[in-house]
């Protein structure tokens, strides 16, 4: 078996895996139609008849973003050299399916902080069909979480698993 790190436009050829994994709720930020449809195109021209493609996106209407505040967010971790870093989340309401949302660290010993700014897309589960049918997969196979849990609208997760035609 052959495992490969890379995006799908980086590795060469056509019809090479049986299997594509993207996980770590990656799909979620591809923030356009076209963004996911290159990657899908990209990934489909990849997996032979019959490959499947596996990922995950955060279900919108689970609305996970609204428990992503400073209090609830709020961790503080212990570096390997043992400094302490304080990290919480601040979010913008969610608008047109994007989410913009920044992560603050604070390292209270040396008083140094840094924001990391992201962006995030909650398409839903008929959004994500459509452009999944659109690239050439078909069937698809929906569970709630990655132990193959059913699909359901209150359901944290959102995993496909696609069929490549």
């Amino acid at each position: 078996m052959d495992l490969y790190e890379a995006t799908a436009e980086e590795v060469e050829g056509e019809n090479r895996f049986d299997l594509a994994v993207m996980t770590g709720h990656a799909f979620q930020v591809l923030l356009e139609d076209a963004a996911i449809a290159a990657t899908l195109a990209a990934v489909r021209r990849l997996l032979r008849p019959g490959g499947r493609f596996a990922f995950e996106s955060r279900n919108p209407a689970f609305r996970s973003y609204e428990r992503w505040t400073p209090a609830e967010s709020a961790e503080t971790h212990r570096l390997p050299d043992g400094e302490l870093v304080e990290i919480h989340n601040d979010v913008t309401p969610l608008v047109e399916e994007r989410l913009t949302y920044e992560t603050h660290f604070h390292f209270p010993a040396e008083g140094t902080r840094f924001v990391a700014r992201n962006r995030l897309r909650f398409a839903p589960r008929p959004t994500i069909a459509r452009l999944l049918a659109g690239a050439g997969f078909d069937p698809v196979s929906w569970h709630g979480d990655w132990q193959g849990g059913p699909f359901a609208e209150t359901s944290r997760e959102i995993v496909a698993v696609a069929t490549a035609r």
